[in-house]
């Protein structure tokens, strides 16, 4: 469909129907920020969105969906109304955090230079397109809608300036955006036969229009909707095809005509023939035969007024339920306000019932189903006017029953008012009133009868009036006026009438006149807006207007159509908001004659130039004229005015300084008043700027006179008898006298007396005023048009007058504890109080038409009232007028704002109080409440009652508040942000708010959502640390399939500050449900929700305590299966119910310790000591187990306890566990460990698996383990070795004694053994170091070639083979490690003992493969090798070692052989390979202490080692050097002594050698008399010794016993140390995970105390701070604002008293500062009486703020702000002390842990030297305690081992020295012997020789040489000796005999053979 279908538009009154717009505006007073720029603030309006209309095939208009616009309006005139799409308006919206706008407003610029349009589509209320004028069609407004460019400053200032400009339009455009328009008047689809003829005249009583101006603008509408059916676009039928209109002139006789209609403001009536009537009646009704619908059937109606109540039950809409049950409300008030914010349109059918309105109507009309609209919700105050005073717009109060056609006509009254809102800032009241009974009297409800045009009587079903139905309304009265916002203000009040259930509709040319006329009335008043932009908008917050406005200078002709409403007096103005005082500029038009037919004069600037008509006056009173004609009144006897002027009368020209003229006048025509008029003749007073029309000010005094003749309309009414006393009726048609507007004005005083009814009851009865008239200043405005000599012709009019309360004040006695003013009654104080009195001139409808006068009254002025919250009363502007003989009152809140609203510490905007009551004293107020909740998306409007001094009850009503809402209350409450949650989304439904007394604030949703949990209702909390929204709920179940159900549970979302660092996040909680579990106990419960990856969905964890057993209870008593069991008393602690959504959640602050989590239901917490089981670990604490208790299916549960860390369990003989997993077996009742048991071994990589499971029950422990498969090349021996194929283990452990021992009671670890082919069985041996086991075989029997060939297989070497000559049999295998059982060690690998033969000797031995070599050991009692018989000495065998290998194989045995009677050791060495070969060596003495090595070397080849009988060895030896230097030496003495062969030197030789006898005999003499003294101390201690030899022997057989026990218990204690160390590292571990576990829970127990303890202390912060702001508020800011207003009042009185002496002393010609005397005075009586009402709030507020009471809560403040510090210190020390514990845990775990490790380490690094040191402590026992053993076991022998022994031995070693020495003497002797010879001449020797052969001696070698056999006694014991060296310079060599027996015969010897050398 094109845009050029639509035919008009229809607002979507729908929920749909409004959207939300925020804008930046700037607020009240505009201030500048520091850059120049405007301060601005965010608000957020509803704009409401209209549908456009098409024409139907059957003409219907028909609404396209899909599509909205926005009803734009500007302030041209009456508002220039267009429409545009909702996108093109958003666009064109100004907002700070986006400038894309400003490119549209360029665009808009640009378009404007063509047609003063928008660069957008815009349509008027037709439907038309805008903008294309040369199509005929309607054109753009010129000016008002495009801001102009400024003329000052810079182009960027210019633009900016623009740029504010046009966004300030468009703020106005949204703000006074409507849903209602003229499209909704009556328009027929098509027409047959001629036009309606419809005739338009003035109103009777008013002036304005003439009838040329109404005739003019009816031409205009004429012609252009002649040019509109000329378009080709147009779709609609011509208004000029079916109507033809009409302005008569005076020769019309309207009795002939029905009026039909009038104008709201009573501009024109519209009148029709009764024919033509008839022809309208049918088309608008389808050819009924009248207007009325019938009323529905009773029992109808009946049944849809409960079907309305049931749905506001169901739909939990209680205040709405209250209100519609409460019947209806006759009477309702909205304020009609510019700063009107729209509240959200609620469909009407939500409220109203599942049916719509228009279902209802074509039900009870009988309609049918045609796609029409016949009825509506109608809105008694609409939408778009403003707020109502006590209840919602879209309440069961405001919303009625009505035809389409009744709302249609609705809208035209209201698109009026809203004009004069929008158009030009005016506010005011309108009262409705529904007429539902048949009583007589002009409120009758009538209507026209179309066959006569006569108006008759419409009867109401009495059931209506009965049952009084909220929603039947069968007719509605309007009563209002609109204050416009000029200085002084001007008040337009109007009077209505409508018929809910009449099909009358008027016509849509009356909308357009309505329009036309209403704006050229504000153009011709110059009442327009003065600029294009009106600066701030109208729905914001309340503030002045930055527009300005002009009133035109009098015509005389022309009037303004009503009088004041209010005191022209600062009073009045202050009762309003206060305005800029507006500059009147004339506009420059000719004055239309009214008092003067002389031509203008010429505009001066700044000079007066003098007009004739002053020459007229001025020499009429020069020549005493009898009159003088001034324009169209006639004034007797001119003269000069005695008002005090000093100027004379002789001049022919007007003085300069202007004069007074003063002449008699019949006042309006009226004979009885004959009066002075004076007029002014001269220049104006300074500042006013004269225009072209004459300057006239004119005015008339008289002592009294009666209202009623002064203003006709109040004859027959109670205000026709008020006397006017010393009256002043003004006219000026400039403002010459400031306080009054151009045109007429009378000032007067008032009494009221009895006469005026009502009104004096009020003053007299509820005011307190006694005099027997109440007296006022008062004035009335009349306006324009009126002259001196006919009385004033009005359509209505508005008397204001002030009270005196200042006199009030002193003369009444004044409560103390109640400020000054007029009381009301307790706790409620007016001051300023004014009266006005009005009346409108309202017509009859029908055939000869009649007017009567609706009048009334109200009282108004400011009232104080006490509120909850402030220490000072509330401000407000009130009004009261009666109602069926009742007092309504209806009051404002000064500046719309009530801050603190009932100390709830909420701002409420436009707060409006109402109350009625009687007619007399009032003795206490209850008011109802109606305000604005201002919270950007979370406004509401609330409203509710408040009974002054008593209590009160406010709701409200929030729809969809949502996430946002809650973030924009908040912050209206705070002004701090909140954060929204992060990770789930929240849904929030609608909200009421409720203020109470006693309740405070409480805030009700209808909706928690978020996952997938939901609830129907919840409460929102407030505080100043965020906001809680919690609901309650009686069942909550958990998603999932673990079945939790919450009970008596609830949903939370947490709302946290963004300053508070904290996340927003949800929670649940509730008391705990299980599915199918019967006995659980009680369980109050928290639910954690977090989001994971792994669904979309929130996981959830349940965490509980348990309410009755408490944090601390028994197995037993938690699962009473365990009762009667050792493990029922197993203490729990922290115990916590858990149910969880998934494995291992999220952490939760909800989960201090960490418990481990798994999918399901489980109970949790730490299981105290478990005394069988830390026996099983050999430990005396086990910390840190945490119960696990697992919900399996009924009431059964699986309970796991969780270990701290990996725990393993040393079972002894090495057995080491697996990290363990421990369970309770409910069933068995006994601990169960599951495990397995890896046996590490060496040389693989893989270890010994078993799979294990021990049972715990009482003090019994028992395992069980089997490995399945072979455990191949154990220890890396060999492939070809394997244990298997099955293996099994098993022990059992007794906890009595397993603690101690390590040991196991029983073990049994067994399976086969397989080496190559050879299959036997095998046993394992478990060492308690796994690196160190053995594993045991048994083969009968292996050859030395049959284990060479083993070990070459074994080793992957080649070892060559051996002979055979050793043989191997019992053959116990081994494969180990390197292990040391006991005193026998088993060497790494492969190792085996067995009885071996070789040699022929048998005997034991051991053998080893290692290395790659075979290495056999054992000992033997005896071996022979030939003549080589090796046997051992002391007990001690010879050894036996074979090593066979690739490169060496050998046999070697380690000995010795008897020789002389002496054991020589030996070391007899085979060599097999290549050929075998035996040799040896030993030692021999040459002296005793001299010895030389003997070699050994086999004789020859063995051809069968299995015989060796026949070997023999060669022997050699070679003197070392020492030696022979000794035998060197021997010679040379030797020769020495040959030398000398007399006697005497014989003589002397022998007596060197008695010399040698004798020394040799002194030193053993010497000697053995140390001996015999060592021998004697020995023989004593021997004695001793003897005594205690055996007890020696016997400690020391006991201790040895003990040490070499010790070497074995050093090894058990190293594999103990090693398992302890072990299970110190894990209990270190343990305790480490325990302690930190639960440093680490106190750290968030710290905190989670702390946050609880500050959030408590918060708390009471919040409670003494909302205490204090319940109680007092602000007390000390608002005494301050207090002291403030007092000074400011006294400041304005000291101000006026200066303007009233200043008046009173101004020169006599200065008339306007004269006249402004009576204003002036009026206003010092106001301010004295607000001053004195001021005075008393201040007195009594400091007297507030000194009482107990105050200071008190005051105290209580600080008091709780240092509570909340003290707890956050205390809170913070405490977690930073468990943060310290925590980290000093930490610290001292670690390094306990690290100890350990250490100790570990050390145990296992230093574990062989422990051993080891056994070992030595052993070896040096048995050293250290050698001789004392050999003394005791052989006392007899020596004592060996004590000191006398030592000393014995040391003397017995120096007698053998001593004795030694005979080889010398022997030497001697031979060499005495040889002397003798020589002398005897035996030998022939000379001196010679014998000297010579000792000089040149030098002895270089001896070698000896023999055979075994010969040495060993078959030869003789001799070797043969080969001696060589040097004599007399020659060599010599010597073949000598060394005989073993006798060494020293050998230094002969070589002595003799030496002198035999020549």
């Amino acid at each position: 469909m094109s845009r050029a279908d639509f035919v008009g538009f229809q607002c979507d009154y729908s929920d749909k129907g409004t959207f939300s717009l925020t804008l930046d505006v700037a607020p009240s007073g505009r201030k500048r920020k520091p850059d120049g720029d405007l301060a601005t603030r965010s608000i957020t309006i509803l704009v409401p969105l209209w549908l456009p209309l098409r024409q139907g095939d059957d003409g219907e208009d028909e609404v396209v969906e899909g599509e909205y616009f926005v009803n734009c309006r500007t302030k041209r005139g009456s508002g220039f109304e267009f429409f545009i799409s909702k996108d093109d308006f958003e666009r064109r919206m100004p907002r700070s955090s986006d400038n894309a706008y400003q490119d549209v407003y360029r665009q808009d610029w640009a378009q404007a230079e063509l047609n003063d349009g928008l660069a957008c589509v815009a349509y008027d209320d037709t439907g038309l397109v805008l903008g294309s004028v040369t199509k005929g069609v309607r054109g753009w407004p010129r000016g008002g809608l495009i801001a102009t460019l400024p003329r000052l400053g810079t182009a960027d200032e210019k633009e900016k300036a623009r740029m504010e400009m046009q966004a300030n339009t468009w703020r106005d455009i949204a703000m006074t955006s409507t849903s209602a328009g003229a499209s909704r008047l009556w328009k027929p689809a098509s027409w047959n036969g001629d036009p309606l003829k419809i005739r338009l005249l003035p109103c009777l009583n008013s002036n304005w229009p003439t009838s040329a101006a109404l005739k003019k603008i009816a031409d205009e509408i004429r012609e252009e909707e002649k040019n509109k059916a000329k378009n080709a676009t147009s779709h609609r039928l011509a208004l000029l095809d079916w109507l033809e209109w009409d302005v008569p002139g005076s020769a019309f006789n309207s009795a002939e005509y029905v009026l039909l209609s009038t104008n709201l403001l009573r501009m024109y009536d519209t009148f029709i023939s009764v024919k033509d009537l008839q022809r309208l009646v049918a088309a608008q009704t389808e050819s009924s035969v009248d207007w009325r619908r019938p009323w529905p059937a009773e029992d109808r109606a009946k049944a849809v007024h409960e079907e309305m109540l049931e749905n506001l039950k169901k739909t939990n809409q209680t205040a709405y339920y209250d209100l519609m049950n409460g019947g209806l409300k006759e009477r309702t008030t909205a304020k009609i306000s510019s700063s009107k914010t729209f509240g959200k349109r609620i469909d009407a059918n939500k409220i109203m019932g599942s049916k719509s309105a228009n279902q209802l109507g074509k039900s009870w009309w009988g309609v049918g189903d045609e796609p029409k609209v016949v009825a509506e919700w109608l809105h008694r105050s609409a939408y778009s006017l403003g707020p109502l005073t006590s209840a919602d717009f879209q309440s069961p109060d405001n919303i009625v029953f009505g035809t389409f056609e009744a709302n249609s006509d609705m809208t035209r009254a209201e698109a009026a008012i809203r004009t004069l809102r929008d158009v030009t800032n005016a506010e005011g009241v309108l009262t409705t009133t529904v007429v539902a009974t048949n009583a007589p009297g002009s409120s009758r409800l009538t209507c026209i009868d179309p066959r006569t045009g006569v108006m008759q009587p419409w009867d109401i079903d009495e059931w209506i009036a009965k049952d009084k139905y909220t929603w039947i309304a069968p007719k509605l009265l309007y009563y209002g006026s609109m204050t416009l916002s000029v200085s002084p203000p001007i008040s337009l009040p109007w009077c209505t009438q409508f018929h809910p259930f009449s099909r009358y509709s008027p016509l849509i040319l009356e909308g357009k006149l309505d329009s036309r006329l209403l704006s050229a009335y504000l153009e011709d008043h110059n009442l327009s807006p003065s600029g294009s932009s009106s600066g701030l908008s109208k729905r914001s917050k309340p503030g002045p207007s930055s527009s300005s406005y002009s009133l035109t200078s009098a015509a005389s002709n022309r009037k303004l159509l009503v009088a004041m409403p209010a005191l022209t007096t600062p009073p009045l103005a202050s009762s309003r908001r206060s305005y800029k005082m507006p500059q009147f500029v004339p506009r420059p038009k000719r004055d239309l004659g009214a008092i003067s037919a002389h031509a203008s004069s010429v505009k001066h600037s700044g000079v007066f130039v003098t007009h004739p008509r002053t020459h007229i006056a001025w020499r009429s009173i020069v020549q005493n004229a009898p009159h003088v004609t001034l324009g169209d009144v006639r004034l007797e006897n001119p003269r000069l005015a005695k008002d005090g002027n000093d100027i004379g009368e002789s001049s022919d020209a007007p003085p300069s300084t202007g004069f007074m003229l003063e002449g008699n006048i019949k006042l309006f025509g009226i004979e009885k008043y004959e009066v002075a008029l004076q007029s002014w003749h001269g220049p104006p007073p300074p500042g006013v700027d004269i225009g072209s029309d004459i300057p006239i000010y004119q005015r008339v005094q008289l002592e009294d006179a009666r209202l009623c003749d002064l203003i006709p309309l109040l004859e027959g009414t109670p205000f026709a008898d008020i006397e006017f006393k010393n009256v002043t009726i003004t006219y000026q048609n400039y403002q010459f006298v400031q306080n009054m507007l151009p045109g007429w004005t009378i000032t007067t005083e008032i009494g009221v007396g009895q006469k005026s009814g009502e009104l004096y009851r009020i003053l007299h009865d509820v005011l307190g005023y006694s005099d027997v008239n109440v007296q006022l200043q008062a004035s009335v405005y009349l306006g324009l048009g009126h002259s001196w000599a006919e009385c004033p012709r009005v359509a209505s009019f508005v008397v204001t007058g002030v009270l005196d309360v200042a006199s009030k004040v002193n003369e009444v006695k004044q409560d103390p504890t109640q400020p000054g003013g007029v009381q009301l009654c307790a706790g409620v104080t007016l001051s300023r109080v004014g009266v006005s009195i009005y009346g409108v001139s309202v017509p009859t409808f029908g055939l000869n038409s009649t007017e009567h006068t609706q009048y009334g009254f109200k009282v108004f002025g400011d009232m104080h009232v006490g509120v909850p919250g402030s220490v000072t009363p509330l401000d407000l502007d009130f009004e009261m007028t009666e109602f069926g003989r009742a007092v309504d009152l209806f009051a404002t809140v000064k500046g719309d704002l009530w801050k603190n609203a009932f100390g709830m510490g909420i701002d409420l905007d436009m707060v409006q109080l109402s109350a009625s009551f009687p007619i007399s004293s009032v003795k206490e107020l209850a008011c109802t409440v109606r305000a604005h909740l201002q919270a950007e998306s979370a406004s509401a409007l609330i409203t509710g009652s408040f009974t002054i001094g008593g209590g009160y009850s406010l709701s409200a009503y929030v729809e969809d508040l949502g996430c946002e809402g809650i973030v924009d209350l908040f912050r209206h409450y705070s002004g701090e942000e909140l954060s929204l949650p992060s990770h789930v989304d929240v849904t929030i439904g609608s909200a009421s708010i409720n203020i109470g007394k006693g309740a405070g604030l409480y805030i009700e949703v209808d909706r928690l959502a978020f996952d997938s949990y939901e609830a129907n209702s919840a409460v929102v909390e407030l505080s100043s640390k965020g906001v809680r929204v919690r609901a309650e709920m009686e069942n909550l179940k958990l998603p999932g399939d673990v079945g939790i159900n919450l009970v008596d549970g609830y949903m939370e979302v947490s709302f946290e500050t963004q300053s508070s660092g904290r996340s927003t996040d949800v929670a649940l909680g509730g008391k705990v449900q299980l599915d199918g579990f019967s006995s659980i106990p009680s369980i109050t419960a928290g639910v954690h929700l977090y989001k994971s990856s792994s669904t979309p969905e929130l996981e959830w964890t349940v965490y509980g305590s348990f309410t009755d057993l408490g944090n601390t209870t028994t197995l037993g008593e938690l699962f009473p299966g365990l009762k009667k069991s050792f493990l029922q008393d197993f203490a729990l602690q922290d115990l916590m119910f858990v149910a969880a959504s998934s494995d291992d959640p999220a952490l939760s602050h909800l989960n201090p310790l960490k418990y481990p989590i798994k999918k399901g239901v489980q109970f949790s917490a730490l299981l105290a000591e478990v005394d069988p089981f830390n026996k099983l670990l050999r430990r005396t604490s086990f910390p840190g187990l945490i119960l696990s208790a697992c919900w399996n299916t009924g009431n059964s549960f699986i309970l796991d306890v969780v270990l701290p860390t990996d725990t393993l369990i040393h079972l002894g003989r090495g057995i080491v566990t697996d990290p363990i997993t421990l369970s309770i077996d409910t069933e068995q009742l006994l601990l169960r460990v599951a495990t397995g048991v890896r046996i590490p071994v060496p040389e693989s990589d893989t270890p010994l698996d078993f799979e294990a499971a021990l049972t715990i029950r009482g003090e019994s422990v028992k395992l069980e383990g089997e490995m399945h498969g072979l455990w191949k090349d154990p220890f890396g021996v060999s492939k070809g070795v394997s244990v298997g194929p099955f293996l099994e283990l098993g022990l059992a452990i007794d906890l009595v004694e397993f603690p101690e021992t390590g040991i196991p009671t029983s073990f049994s670890f067994a399976g086969g053994l397989a080496i190559g082919e050879t299959e036997g069985q095998v046993a394992v041996q478990i060492s308690e170091i796994p690196s160190r086991e053995l594993l045991y075989g048994e083969i009968k029997k292996f050859g030395i070639q049959d284990l060479v060939a083993f070990a070459r297989d074994l080793t992957q070497l080649h070892i060559p083979t051996v002979p055979n000559f050793v043989a191997f049999e019992d053959v116990k295998v081994y494969i180990s490690t390197g292990v040391t059982l006991g005193t026998i060690s088993y060497p790494a690998g492969f190792s085996f003992v067995a009885s071996l033969s070789v040699f022929g000797a048998r005997f034991h031995a051991s053998a080893e493969i290692s290395g790659g070599v075979l290495a056999v050991s054992g000992d033997v009692d005896e071996l022979v090798v030939g003549p080589l018989h090796i046997t051992g000495q002391h007990g001690v065998k010879p050894t036996v070692d074979l090593h066979v290998g690739v490169t060496a194989q050998e046999l070697r045995v380690v000995g010795g052989m008897e020789f002389l009677g002496a054991h020589v050791g030996l070391a007899l060495h085979l060599e097999i390979l290549p050929d075998p070969t035996f040799s040896f060596s030993f030692q021999l003495n040459f002296t005793d202490l001299l010895v030389f090595i003997v070699d050994a070397q086999m004789l020859g080849k063995i051809r069968d080692l299995n015989d060796i009988s026949g070997v023999n060895f060669v022997l050699h030896a070679l003197f070392e050097q020492h030696v022979v230097e000794y035998v060197e030496k021997q010679v040379l003495q030797t020769l020495e002594a040959l030398k000398k062969s007399t006697d005497e030197k014989i003589h002397d030789a022998e007596a060197k050698v008695q010399a040698e006898e004798k020394q040799l005999q002194d030193g053993i003499d010497v000697a053995q008399a140390g001996l015999t003294k060592a021998y004697d101390s020995w023989a004593q201690h021997a004695e001793q010794v003897h005594k205690t030899s055996q007890a020696f022997i016997d400690n020391y057989t006991s201790h040895l016993h003990t040490l070499e026990n010790n070497v074995e218990e050093k090894r058990k204690s190293f594999n103990n140390n090693l398992k302890s160390a072990e299970g110190a590292l894990e209990h270190a571990n343990a305790a480490r995970a325990a302690k930190m576990q639960s440093a680490e829970a106190a750290v968030t127990k710290a905190k989670s105390k702390w946050d609880g303890d500050v959030a408590d202390a918060e708390k009471k912060l919040d409670q003494a701070n909302r205490y204090m702001q319940e109680k007092f508020g602000s007390a000390e800011e608002d005494i301050a604002e207090a002291k403030r207003k007092v000074d400011s009042l006294q400041s304005e009185i000291d101000g006026v008293n200066s303007r009233i002496h200043y008046c009173e002393d101004s020169p006599w010609y200065r008339f306007d500062l004269k006249a402004e005397l009576v204003w002036q005075g009026t206003k010092v009586l106001a301010l004295e009486g607000s001053k004195a009402t001021a005075d008393g709030v201040l007195w009594l507020a400091e007297k507030v703020v000194e009482g107990a009471a105050y200071l008190e809560a005051k105290a209580a403040i600080p008091a709780a702000k240092k509570a909340v510090e003290d707890v956050g210190e205390a809170g913070d020390l405490a977690f930073k002390g468990a943060q310290t514990t925590l980290r000093d845990v930490d610290t001292l775990t670690a390094a306990a842990v690290k100890e350990a490790t250490h100790v570990l380490e050390t145990v296992r690094k230093d574990g062989d030297a422990l051993i080891r040191g056994a070992e030595f402590a052993l070896q040096k026992f048995v050293d250290g305690n050698k001789a004392l053993l050999t003394a005791a076991q052989h006392a007899v022998d020596g004592l060996i081992h004590s000191t006398e022994w030592i000393a014995y031995q040391a003397a017995s070693s120096t007698l053998d020295l001593a004795k030694h020495a005979t080889h010398a003497l022997d030497v001697a002797k031979g060499a005495l012997e040889a002397a003798k010879k020589v002398v005897d001449g035996a030998i022939e020797v000379t001196e010679e020789v014998v000297e010579a052969a000792m000089s040149t001696l030098n002895i270089t070698k001896i070698e000896l040489g023999t055979t075994l056999d010969v040495l060993l006694g078959s030869g003789g014991y001799h070797f043969e000796a080969d001696v060589s060296g040097i004599i007399i310079g020659g060599p010599f060599a010597l073949h000598l005999k060394l005989d073993m027996k006798n060494t020293a015969q050998l230094i002969l010897d070589i002595a003799h053979e030496l002198l035999k050398v020549k």
